[in-house]
């Protein structure tokens, strides 16, 4: 995975997000799983690939850290769907706790590679 691909795959998360909210995305998307940073394709390179190349570089702990607040964001909205709170949840995914994550974590990538770069 490169840099961009990596953003983009992070991307990918609000999206989904906002399809559950709307009911429009049928993903069984499980809080507990997503709650778990290892288990996207992003997490699966931060905890792979990333952590062999560029561990020493202290913009990686960083990234690991926002990265994993950021499950715990998205697994909050799904928990929010859960409970009925439509509207608590989609403003969580437009401009609360879960945007504000997603940004932390799209500027920890960019962050990492300026310095490899």
């Amino acid at each position: 995975m490169n840099f961009d691909d990596a953003i983009t795959a992070h991307s990918q998360w609000r999206i989904r997000l906002q399809g559950v909210i709307a009911g429009t995305n049928q993903e069984k998307l499980d809080p507990q799983v997503v709650a778990q940073d290892n288990k996207c394709p992003l997490g699966q390179w931060i905890h792979g690939d990333a952590k062999h190349q560029y561990a020493a570089l202290k913009e990686y702990p960083v990234l690991v850290q926002k990265h994993a607040a950021f499950h715990q964001c998205a697994a909050n909205v799904l928990r929010m769907v859960a409970a009925g709170q439509l509207e608590e949840a989609k403003e969580n995914v437009a401009k609360g706790e879960f945007f504000n994550a997603s940004i932390q974590t799209i500027n920890a990538i960019r962050h990492l590679r300026k310095q490899v770069e």
